[in-house]
Protein backbone atom coordinates (compact mmCIF):
# COMPACT_ATOMS: atom_id res chain seq x y z
CA UNK A 1 0.00 0.00 0.00
CA UNK A 2 2.51 2.38 0.54
CA UNK A 3 4.00 2.88 -3.48
CA UNK A 4 0.31 3.20 -3.92
CA UNK A 5 0.51 6.12 -1.67
CA UNK A 6 3.15 7.21 -2.84
CA UNK A 7 2.24 6.91 -6.71
CA UNK A 8 -1.12 9.15 -6.12
CA UNK A 9 0.59 11.80 -4.27
CA UNK A 10 3.07 11.95 -6.77
CA UNK A 11 0.55 12.37 -9.09
CA UNK A 12 -1.16 14.46 -7.51
CA UNK A 13 1.47 17.46 -6.93
CA UNK A 14 2.58 16.45 -10.28
CA UNK A 15 -0.87 17.79 -11.08
CA UNK A 16 -1.33 20.77 -8.94
CA UNK A 17 2.38 21.76 -10.36
CA UNK A 18 0.91 21.70 -13.44
CA UNK A 19 -2.63 23.56 -13.50
CA UNK A 20 -1.69 26.05 -11.11
CA UNK A 21 -1.11 29.67 -11.38
CA UNK A 22 2.04 30.26 -10.09
CA UNK A 23 2.13 33.66 -10.37
CA UNK A 24 2.57 36.14 -7.53
CA UNK A 25 0.28 38.71 -8.10
CA UNK A 26 -0.59 41.40 -5.26
CA UNK A 27 -3.58 40.68 -3.95
CA UNK A 28 -2.65 37.90 -1.55
CA UNK A 29 -6.19 37.03 -1.18
CA UNK A 30 -7.23 35.91 -4.37
CA UNK A 31 -3.46 34.63 -4.65
CA UNK A 32 -4.49 31.89 -1.82
CA UNK A 33 -7.99 31.47 -3.10
CA UNK A 34 -6.54 30.49 -6.62
CA UNK A 35 -4.18 28.26 -5.27
CA UNK A 36 -6.22 26.52 -2.71
CA UNK A 37 -8.94 25.82 -5.49
CA UNK A 38 -6.05 24.27 -7.44
CA UNK A 39 -4.94 22.07 -5.08
CA UNK A 40 -8.65 20.78 -3.99
CA UNK A 41 -9.60 20.06 -7.51
CA UNK A 42 -6.29 18.35 -8.44
CA UNK A 43 -6.54 16.23 -5.06
CA UNK A 44 -10.13 15.36 -5.30
CA UNK A 45 -9.70 13.95 -9.08
CA UNK A 46 -6.64 11.82 -8.23
CA UNK A 47 -7.67 10.76 -4.81
CA UNK A 48 -11.48 11.04 -5.26
CA UNK A 49 -13.39 11.72 -2.27
CA UNK A 50 -14.80 9.87 0.52
CA UNK A 51 -18.13 8.89 1.28
CA UNK A 52 -17.32 10.33 4.88
CA UNK A 53 -19.26 9.76 8.12
CA UNK A 54 -19.80 6.42 8.63
CA UNK A 55 -21.02 4.80 11.56
CA UNK A 56 -18.60 2.94 14.30
CA UNK A 57 -18.44 -0.50 11.96
CA UNK A 58 -16.84 1.40 9.36
CA UNK A 59 -13.72 1.09 11.39
CA UNK A 60 -13.81 -2.63 11.51
CA UNK A 61 -13.61 -3.61 8.41
CA UNK A 62 -10.00 -5.04 8.77
CA UNK A 63 -11.15 -7.70 11.54
CA UNK A 64 -10.91 -11.13 10.86
CA UNK A 65 -14.26 -13.52 11.41
CA UNK A 66 -12.68 -14.93 14.46
CA UNK A 67 -12.56 -11.26 16.03
CA UNK A 68 -15.57 -10.54 14.42
CA UNK A 69 -17.63 -13.64 16.07
CA UNK A 70 -16.48 -13.06 19.27
CA UNK A 71 -17.40 -9.17 19.15
CA UNK A 72 -20.90 -10.54 18.08
CA UNK A 73 -21.27 -13.02 21.18
CA UNK A 74 -19.88 -9.99 23.59
CA UNK A 75 -22.15 -7.72 21.99
CA UNK A 76 -24.94 -10.51 22.59
CA UNK A 77 -24.35 -11.45 26.40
Amino acid sequence: MGNFAREKVTKSSEKIKSEANWKVIRDTDAMWEGMTQCIRRSTKEVLGVSRGGGGRQSRVWWWNEEVREKVKEKQTA
